[in-house]
């Protein structure tokens, strides 16, 4: 017999003391429903890796509930993120033991676990394990929509603070080209369905930057939704001629017709009346 931990809020105590851990809705291709579980090994942080990412999503403190099954129970397993393979449950543990990088390792087994089968239910130290994404520690964590889905719980917080550590690190970094880098990354950022009003930073930085800096960061302010930064963006046109058509195509970017009408306002040169014709047309 292969014993197994699932890991759940201490208000189901009660009713999987009655029957049993009963499946849940599981969105993976080749399974549907099922019970999340870890091999018992004798590594108890691996083993009970999963509790503080539970945690996050659960009312109350996080109980374990082992359990026994065949070996030769068939059961899905893999890393959380990669596809799930179809294995026997004896199978599931020699994998996870013969993988080097266990963290996000997962099982899943395609039945309710019977109450006869429950070995015990324990209470559990609350700090064990990961949080938001396994490498949450050492490795700065991508919040692309794909890996950080709209509704996600604090992920305005977790970009902004991104935000914010990107602008830092600018400001230390001596190269250029590594600025530049910066620079995409905070377009990348900004372009994730964010939201952030303090685009100041970005506007001391233009002060003190070079032409190819300063046209990098005309390209970001149009994420930004300010009046004061398209009149800001706007008064360039008299101070930096230089980048005049990098300018007007971010004027546009920000206020689309609106700016139209204000550009033509002021006094351009033929190739910032083609830039406005081009866009009309």
């Amino acid at each position: 017999m292969s014993v197994f931990l699932h890991l759940t809020s201490i208000q189901n105590k009660n009713s999987i003391f009655r029957s049993g851990v009963k499946t849940s809705s599981i969105h993976y291709e080749n399974v549907r429903r099922g019970v999340f579980c870890m091999p018992v090994i004798s590594d108890f942080w691996i083993t009970h890796q999963w509790l503080r990412e539970i945690k996050r999503f659960s009312k109350g403190p996080i109980i374990g509930i082992y359990f026994k099954i065949p070996d030769l129970e068939p059961v899905w397993s893999g890393n959380y993120n990669s596809e799930l393979m179809f294995s026997t449950a004896i199978e599931s543990t020699q994998l996870l033991l013969s993988t080097e990088n266990k963290l996000g390792f997962q099982i899943v087994l395609p039945r309710k676990v019977t109450k006869k089968e429950i070995l015990k239910i324990k209470n559990l130290p609350q700090t064990v394990g990961w949080r938001y994404f396994p490498e949450a520690h050492s490795k700065v964590r991508c919040l692309c929509p794909a890996c950080l889905p709209k509704g996600w719980p604090f992920a305005n917080r977790l970009k902004e603070n991104r935000y914010y550590s990107l602008i830092s690190k600018f400001n230390q970094s001596q190269n250029e080209e590594e600025k530049i880098s910066i620079l995409g990354a905070i377009d990348d950022l900004l372009s994730y369905d964010f939201r952030i009003d303090d685009y100041e930073p970005l506007i001391r930085i233009f002060h003190s930057s070079s032409q190819k800096i300063k046209e990098q960061i005309l390209e970001i302010f149009p994420k930004f939704q300010s009046e004061k930064l398209f009149k800001f963006v706007s008064n360039l046109l008299h101070s930096e001629k230089e980048s005049a058509e990098v300018i007007v195509e971010n004027l546009l970017k920000m206020k689309g017709k609106e700016a139209v009408q204000h550009l033509n306002e002021l006094e351009s040169d033929p190739k910032i009346q083609k830039l406005i014709n081009d866009y009309l047309n």
